[in-house]
């Protein structure tokens, strides 16, 4: 397939999905579109990404032990 016709294809499968949106999702959309094109300059499309690390956050949470404890609000209910 070359570049003009993934590129059209690409095209048309957004302006079907747009199409399909109500008015005020179509206008968060154009602004969201707006704002990736004030955003992006030539030098972003070599910012290097850097991996994901296994295990990066660990430690950073924690959960209470009574965390599937049946809340106390609920008790009436149950």
């Amino acid at each position: 397939m070359n570049y003009d016709n993934k590129n059209d294809m690409i095209e048309k499968e957004i302006l079907s999905e747009v199409n399909q949106l109500p008015e005020n999702l179509q206008l968060e959309v154009l602004n969201f579109i707006m704002r990736l094109r004030k955003g992006y300059t030539e030098d972003d499309k070599d910012m290097i990404i850097p991996d994901r690390i296994f295990g990066r956050a660990k430690g950073m949470f924690r959960i209470s032990p009574d965390f599937d404890d049946p809340l106390k609000d609920f008790e009436e209910y149950m």
